[in-house]
């Protein structure tokens, strides 16, 4: 009986001393921690180490409390009355968040949500990101995309996608300045246009593109008409030309035919007449007005 109880206070010693040796834990590159204990969550924000927990022989046992930093992902589908159209427009919207990871920070996340233990584990526990959501982005998301959307009509929005996702996201991400959290992206992902809107914008699309072939139709017609004047243009100036020269030879022959004609009037009344201080030969002045007359038939 004696011998019962001595193995019975020995293995209570192993047992005792086995637990009261605090369990080795890990935190990883994408986290943060703290630790809980009987006396709240220490002060430290824990980064990318491995460490023991402190002995609970004759306490409550401590617990790493998680906290994931990397980007999250959400969606939120909505619908927004657009007060300068007077229809509704379905938003979806993607965004990807992350806590902030200054001390200040991680300190109001660890205040602001209570931590969930982990399954078959008694000394870990984690905030769960979707608890991020809920509370510090959710609050604002819808309201300040309504009134981001309140200063478009949808076909503004539709011919300017970018912009106005830019002007939502910048707004939202100035609501979340003072949280800890960090808005890292914001998309689109679904747009549901009134199909009163989608058929004016087929009717105006399909009049753009008749604007667009009349106006290629004209250009090439205005280019026909160019090319026409250029060339009536051409044919004129060599018109010119060529009236220059005939004008040019008929001087020089009227200045001829002049001299001949004076010649021969000399010669019929028996005149003497003298070119150039010299006597002009009259003997074949029939032959000369008839080769003139010809050349100037050429």
């Amino acid at each position: 009986m004696k011998k019962t109880i001595i193995n019975i206070l020995l293995l209570s010693l192993v047992v005792l001393f086995t637990t009261g040796c605090g369990e080795r834990v890990r935190v990883e590159q994408n986290e943060v921690a703290k630790v809980l204990s009987t006396n709240g969550l220490e002060d430290t924000v824990r980064t990318n180490s491995t460490f023991r927990l402190e002995s609970c022989i004759f306490s409550a046992c401590p617990k790493l409390v998680k906290l994931d930093i990397t980007k999250n992902t959400k969606t939120m589908n909505s619908q927004y009355f657009m007060p300068k159209s007077d229809m509704e427009l379905g938003l979806e919207l993607t965004i990807q968040y992350s806590p902030k990871v200054d001390k200040k920070s991680i300190n109001s996340i660890y205040k602001d949500i209570r931590a969930e233990d982990v399954p078959n584990s008694s000394f870990l526990a984690i905030i769960d990101s979707e608890k991020l959501y809920e509370i510090y982005i959710q609050p604002i998301l819808k309201d300040t995309t309504r009134q981001a959307l309140n200063d478009y009509k949808i076909e503004q929005i539709m011919d300017n996608l970018e912009d106005s996702r830019k002007f939502v996201f910048n707004m939202i991400k100035e609501k979340l300045k003072e949280t800890p959290i960090h808005l890292d992206s914001l998309s689109f992902s679904k747009i549901s246009y009134p199909s009163l809107i989608l058929q004016k914008k087929k009717e105006f699309a399909a009049i753009d593109t008749q604007k667009a072939t009349d106006m290629k139709s004209m250009a090439a017609e205005l280019e026909i008409m160019a090319k026409k004047l250029e060339l009536e243009k051409k044919k004129a100036k060599m018109q010119l030309e060529v009236d220059k020269i005939i004008s040019k030879r008929l001087d020089e022959n009227m200045v001829i035919w002049g001299i001949v004609q004076a010649a021969q009037t000399s010669a019929e009344n028996g005149t003497p007449w003298s070119l150039g201080g010299g006597t002009f030969n009259m003997l074949n002045l029939k032959d000369m007005k008839k080769k003139l007359i010809e050349k100037n038939k050429e």
